[in-house]
């Protein structure tokens, strides 16, 4: 009886065991087949209920990062499609007859090239910081100094609206020049592109002082 007993407990337990194993290596297999949403129902307690909320949670940043994924690829899609596009139509306009390539529409198309390789130059930014390879060179950063420069860049680029910087005080702050440059300047390229004409692109800066 002792023996039988033994043995039953031993079978219980391993099946209690074995069964949410079970259940996760289901739910590994189906996220290796693409299914983003597999997950796993593990009630029991201790190692094995850790093990089973680790697996989700791994499942979902996952997923979330597959989502976010596609979306980048969409938003670089559109953004690389309005530059191919002006470029081609009126390469193909000129090629017709339809168009003259003079200074002004090869000015333009110049430009559109420039934005075509600043998405490039974005993209590879962001792999490297993907990779871990984006190395950054903080220094004390002036940051009224700063932002006027870029100002005065996009003040001669921009057309229509109205740009203003305003800073409080002499603010410093310990960073990157260049990576800020291009934080700053990326955020003013949106501003301006859906400010209308005539409107105001600028936020007053927020920085506090750092004591030097």
């Amino acid at each position: 009886m002792i023996l039988v007993l033994a043995v039953g407990v031993s079978v219980l337990v391993a099946t209690r065991l074995t069964r949410p194993m079970r259940a996760v290596t289901a739910a590994a297999r189906r996220m290796r087949a693409g299914d983003g949403s597999a997950r796993v129902m593990v009630r029991a307690k201790g190692e094995v209920g850790e093990l089973g909320a680790a697996f989700n949670e791994m499942s979902e940043h996952l997923d979330r990062m597959e989502q976010q994924r596609k979306a980048m690829v969409s938003d670089v899609s559109h953004e690389l499609r309005t530059p191919l596009s002006n470029i081609r139509g009126w390469l193909e306009a000129t090629q017709d007859g339809v168009a003259k390539l003079d200074p002004a529409l090869t000015a333009s198309l110049v430009e559109e090239a420039m934005v075509l390789q600043h998405i490039v130059d974005d993209l590879q930014q962001l792999a490297l910081a993907d990779a871990g390879k984006l190395r950054l060179h903080p220094e004390p950063v002036d940051v009224a100094g700063l932002l006027e420069q870029i100002a005065t860049v996009y003040r001669a680029a921009a057309a229509g609206p109205v740009l203003t910087v305003e800073v409080t005080g002499r603010p410093y702050m310990d960073a990157d020049p260049v990576r800020l440059r291009q934080a700053v300047g990326n955020l003013l390229t949106n501003a301006l592109r859906h400010t209308p004409t005539g409107g105001r692109a600028g936020e007053p800066a927020r920085v506090r002082r750092r004591r030097r």
